[in-house]
């Protein structure tokens, strides 16, 4: 936040308090409001002139399969018979694979999945101190689970002894409370794995990214991440990259028999995939065609 004050003197309307400030606009908003009902009840001569900060918006950073990939192998190596037991590599594992925000990783517990029916529930979970956690704009949600993950979900049981209930990624101090983050573990597995430091949210932005180029259907989409409208994952999340048009263009191409040119302009020389060719077939690169006669000319 930066805010600047002082006085200003206006013609015919003496002196006032001028306030700018940059903010993030909601707060510019909310503080607006608040001077106006101070000025309403006598408390400031007059409501000071606030500035809406323009905020450039950020492209969603995310991560390609083959770095999704590096980044998990590298991962489950450095977790490999430390202490941690693999809890930061299953959380980056359920961050990337089902596009679950941070919060909704870390607040896992071990009653939200289900054996039977092979999903994961994304519900409100109750504190240690009493507070609720709910998700983002209420999104609760039930997810499918594929093999692997539930082969990872139960190799992690078995190793934290078949626990009935509790958290899924306990903290490390306090075992009653859930995992604050996994930051930093992530952060050092991509320093590790040679691709750029990633936000934890990041690995929100691959799953809809890959979910978007997999062909599946906005609707889905909408209720494997939680949105509530559409423009968020197709306008914020449907990325791309140089390698995906080139491929986009190379996959939808329109084929045509290309047929040798019959027309006089091509009667001496024409084109093949070593350049241009002389009567006797050779490459001549120093060769250029002649220039078309009138009457060769279309028209």
């Amino acid at each position: 936040m930066i805010m600047a004050a002082g006085w200003s003197h206006a013609c015919g309307q003496g002196w006032r308090l001028v306030v700018r400030i940059w903010w993030p606009a909601t707060h510019v908003d909310h503080l607006r409001a608040s001077l106006r009902l101070a000025h309403e009840d006598g408390v400031i001569p007059s409501v000071p002139r606030l500035r809406r900060p323009k905020v450039e918006k950020k492209t969603p950073v995310f991560l390609t399969p083959e770095q999704t990939v590096q980044l998990l192998t590298t991962l489950r190596g450095r977790e490999a018979g430390t202490r941690r037991g693999g809890l930061g590599y299953g959380a980056v594992y359920l961050a990337v694979s089902l596009g679950l925000r941070p919060g909704e990783v870390v607040t896992r517990r071990w009653e939200d999945l289900d054996w039977t029916e092979e999903v994961l529930r994304v519900a409100p979970v109750t504190l240690p101190d009493g507070t609720q956690w709910r998700p983002k704009s209420d999104s609760a949600r039930t997810l499918p689970l594929t093999s692997d993950i539930l082969l990872f979900f139960k190799e992690l049981w078995l190793s934290v002894g078949r626990p009935a209930t509790g958290w899924i990624f306990p903290n490390r101090n306090r075992p009653e409370w859930p995992m604050n983050n996994f930051k930093k573990g992530l952060a050092g597995a991509c320093e590790a794995a040679g691709i750029p430091v990633l936000h934890p949210h990041a690995l929100r932005h691959t799953a809809a990214t890959r979910w978007t180029r997999g062909g599946v259907d906005v609707p889905t989409i909408m209720g494997l991440g939680g949105w509530k409208t559409p423009s968020v994952p197709l306008q914020v999340y449907a990325q791309t990259t140089e390698d995906w048009k080139r491929e986009a263009v190379v996959n939808t191409q329109v084929f045509v028999d290309q047929k040798p040119l019959t027309n006089r302009i091509g009667k001496n020389v024409g084109l093949s995939k070593s350049g241009l060719e002389s009567k006797s077939g050779r490459p001549d690169s120093n060769r250029r065609p002649s220039a078309p006669k009138a009457d060769a000319l279309p028209g």
